[in-house]
Order: C-alpha cells, then structure tokens, then sequence
C-alpha cells in the first residue's frame, strides 16, 4: 500500500537510517541515504503512513498500512525491494566510505508488512 507524499510526513522525525553508495552498471557512484521516518495517522480512525526516503536514488510515497506498525514494516519493504530491484539491474550497493565491501541486503525482509496473499501473488510473479 504505497500513497502520496504528504507534507506533514517530513523527514524530520528519522528513526533508522544507513548511508550506502549505489554503483550503477555504467560505474556511476551515487551515495545514498536510506531512512525511515516515524509514522504516524492520517487522521482519526484512519490509516497510517510512515515516511521513508532513498534520497539521490528515488523519490518515495509514504508507505500506508492499518496501523502504525504495519506502515513502518512497509516502509522498509519498499526500500529493501527498490535496492533488490536496483540490484538486479546490474547496481551494486556497497558500504558508505572508501570501500568496496558489497551491502547485502536482509532477504528475509523483502516481504515485511504484507498479508500473506500478497506475499504468494509477489512469490508467483518472481517465478514467470
């Protein structure tokens, strides 16, 4: 469930964050910040949204869940699944700095967040 970026959602309650450095195929350097922001409702009675930002590699929504836990493992699925798709596409991530030490990515949190029919409709496109 991603949404639109609302203003109110500013990064300016940053919960989590790593700084990467994205190597596209072509060997462009691009560092990276991942962060998380701290959810937060959308008004009474109503979803929740929870920032999160891939500043320099892509401009994010406010990922939308039930409940503010729910957002938040959303927000970090989206991020994890935009670096997994930035992978496949031949990108390196590797550690913030002078290195070349590559950035694994948790797989086991690709999924986090989403009801499980979502997860077998997701597993289901991976394989055709």
């Amino acid at each position: 469930m991603a949404g639109t970026v609302n203003p109110r959602s500013a990064m300016n309650d940053t919960i989590a964050q790593t700084h990467l450095m994205a190597v596209r195929p072509n060997g462009d350097r691009i560092p990276v910040t991942l962060a998380i922001g701290k959810p937060y409702q959308i008004a009474p009675d109503q979803e929740w949204a929870c920032p999160v930002s891939l500043a320099d590699l892509h401009k994010l929504p406010d990922a939308r869940g039930e409940d503010s836990f729910q957002a938040l493992c959303l927000a970090i699925s989206l991020a994890l699944r935009l670096l997994e798709s930035f992978q496949a596409q031949g990108g390196r991530l590797l550690f913030a700095g002078e290195t070349d030490e590559e950035y694994e990515l948790p797989k086991g949190l690709l999924h986090l967040g989403l009801r499980p029919t979502a997860i077998e409709a997701h597993s289901e496109d991976e394989l055709t």
